[in-house]
C-alpha cells in the first residue's frame, strides 16, 4: 500500500535528478551514515549501483537499505552482486514485502507472478549470502483491511518458506491509492506485534551479528510505533529533520514524507525545506533556511508523532534511552 503512488503516477512528467546532480549533492552531504532509497521500484533505475558508490566514496556512506518489490529477479541479483563487490565496507540490507499469498499477493499488486518472484528472489539473495557476509535481508508485510484476516498465514508462511534475516510488518500511512486499506484497528496491531513477538524468537540465532542488530533495533521500533499509535502521542521526540531527511526525486528536501498533512495549512509553514536544485545542491544551505527553522521547532513543540517507521528508526538509534533494550534483544537471537 504505497503512500507515494501520486508521485509514481507522475513519475514521467517530472525531472528526476541526474547522475551528475546526485553525484554534487553526494559532495556537499558528508558524512552520511546510512542512504535508504525507495520508490517505485529502485531497482528499475539503470545507474542503481553507481548512485550508492557516489555516496559511498564521496559522503563516506556505510550502510544501505533498499526496498523492492521483486518484479525483476535476474536484475536484482545482479545489481545487489555488484554492490556487494565494488562495495566491501558497506552492509546492505535488501527488504522484500509480501502483501498476501499467492493469487490475493498478485491481484493486490495487480501483477501476475508477483508472489513467486518475491519467493525466487529471496531464495537467490540468500545464496549470495554465503559469499557476502555483509549482505542482510529482509521481508515485511502492510497490514491492511484487505488482508488483516489472513495476516497471521501470511507470517506462517514467511517464517517457513521465505529465508531472511528478520521479518515484520508496517501500518498504512499516509494517503494509500485505496482510502479503504487503513481500516485498521489499532487493537489488529497490538495483537500482531505480540504474535510476531513469539514467533521470531530465537529464530534469527544464526544470523551474523550486524542482522541480529538490525533484528534488534527492528523490534524496538515495532513496540515504540505501536505504543504511538495505542496512545495516539509521543513516545520518542522526534528528529526527523535533524538526523534524517528525506529528498524526493526531483530534489524536493523534507523531514519526512508525510510532513504535509502534519503542519497546519495556515501556519505559514512549508513542509518542504526547499529544492537542492536551488542550492547548489548543498543540503547544509537548505538547513539554515528560516522556514526550515520553523518547522523543526514545530516538531518539537507539538510533539509531532506518527507511525512512519524510518523516522522511528533514526529517532529511537539516536536516543541511549534505548540502548538497554537494543541490547537485550541482540542477545535473545545469541
Amino acid at each position: 500500500m504505497c503512500f507515494n503512488w501520486q508521485n509514481i503516477q507522475q513519475s514521467e512528467e517530472r525531472e528526476e535528478l541526474t547522475l551528475a546532480e546526485i553525484e554534487k549533492i553526494s559532495r556537499n552531504f558528508r558524512p552520511l551514515m546510512e542512504l535508504n532509497l525507495s520508490g517505485g521500484e529502485p531497482f528499475l533505475r539503470d545507474d542503481l549501483v553507481e548512485i550508492l558508490q557516489l555516496f559511498y566514496k564521496n559522503s563516506d556512506t556505510r550502510l544501505f537499505t533498499i526496498p523492492t518489490n521483486s518484479s525483476c529477479p535476474d536484475r536484482i541479483i545482479e545489481f545487489v552482486r555488484k554492490m556487494v563487490s565494488l562495495m566491501p565496507s558497506a552492509w546492505f540490507r535488501i527488504t522484500l514485502s509480501l502483501s498476501h499469498l499467492d493469487e490475493k499477493n498478485d491481484e493486490i499488486r495487480g501483477r501476475a507472478g508477483s508472489f513467486q518472484e518475491t519467493i525466487e528472489t529471496s531464495k537467490r539473495l540468500h545464496d549470495l549470502k554465503r559469499r557476502f557476509p555483509q549482505l542482510s535481508t529482509g521481508c515485511s508485510a502492510v497490514l491492511t483491511k484487505f488482508n488483516k484476516d489472513d495476516i497471521y498465514d501470511i507470517f506462517d508462511y514467511i517464517d517457513l518458506n521465505v529465508p531472511c534475516d528478520s521479518y515484520g510488518f508496517l501500518n498504512v500511512r499516509g494517503d494509500p491509492m485505496d482510502k479503504d486499506a487503513s481500516d485498521v484497528a489499532p487493537e489488529d496491531s497490538r495483537r500482531l506485534v505480540e504474535y510476531l513477538t513469539k514467533k521470531r524468537q530465537g529464530k534469527f540465532k544464526n544470523s551474523s551479528f550486524y542482522s541480529k542488530l538490525f533484528s534488534a533495533v527492528g523490534r524496538v521500533i515495532e513496540n515504540n510505533v505501536l505504543e504511538t499509535i495505542l496512545e495516539d502521542k509521543e513516545v520518542v521526540p522526534c528528529l526527523a529533520g535533524k538526523r534524517m531527511v528525506v529528498i524526493s526525486d526531483t530534489g524536493d528536501v523534507m523531514p519526512c514524507e508525510l510532513m504535509d498533512g502534519a503542519i497546519p495549512k495556515n501556519s505559514g509553514m512549508n513542509p518542504v525545506f526547499g529544492n537542492l536544485r536551488d542550492y547548489d545542491y548543498d543540503i547544509k544551505k537548505l538547513l539554515e533556511l528560516p522556514n526550515t527553522k520553523k518547522v523543526l521547532q514545530y516538531i518539537k513543540n507539538s510533539r509531532c508523532h506518527c507511525s512512519f517507521e524510518c523516522a522511528m528508526t533514526v529517532s529511537t538509534v539516536f536516543n541511549p534511552r534505548w540502548y538497554p533494550k537494543i541490547i537485550k534483544n541482540i542477545f535473545k537471537n545469541l
